[in-house]
């Protein structure tokens, strides 16, 4: 397992979102090393001396042993790490699923992921569709109607004024 920003995600799991470099440099150091790389250095050209001295930022991102070993691999190299956000909307999304079965609605996961309803709803029907996508328990079957469709949810909270508008054909 491999925690990210607090949600354990299986290792092959990550693995298998990790872009192609990423990916490589993991199977040298570990899952775990190559994306503390990538959160830290992504996207930026760095440069890897063939042997990472102790008070090197490498080594203070992955310790002495990965950044010798990756030292020994691009060693005197400029390397360019990718950003490796999908693995981070992934433990996003997985922690969303999380509170989603703990019972949270959809307004307040969207407050809380910052996302607007609609992305929570569309989170929430990728993970209908592969069945419990992370190995997350599955959202409870009775979640009520208002919250099982985006459209249910709307007209619970309109309905009002379509009735005090009942008649109203938009012409002036």
């Amino acid at each position: 397992m491999v925690t990210i920003n607090g949600v354990a995600l299986p290792e092959a799991r990550v693995r298998d979102h990790m872009p192609e470099t990423l990916r490589e440099v993991a199977d040298l150091i570990g899952v775990a090393a190559a994306l503390c790389l990538s959160k830290r250095f992504g996207g930026r050209s760095l440069y890897i001396p063939a042997s990472p001295g102790p008070d090197s930022d490498i080594t203070a991102c992955i310790g002495w042993e990965a950044a010798q070993t990756l030292g020994r691999y691009f060693g005197q190299n400029d390397v360019v790490l990718p950003m490796a956000r999908t693995i981070e909307r992934l433990a996003r999304d997985q922690a969303l699923l999380q509170d989603r079965g703990r019972g949270a609605t959809v307004r307040w996961l969207s407050f809380r992921y910052d996302l607007s309803e609609r992305r929570v709803w569309e989170i929430l029907a990728v993970h209908r569709a592969h069945e419990a996508p992370c190995g997350v328990v599955p959202i409870p079957e009775s979640a009520t109607a208002r919250e099982t469709t985006p459209r249910a949810a709307g007209r619970a909270t309109s309905a009002r004024a379509g009735n005090a508008r009942a008649g109203f054909d938009g012409a002036r």
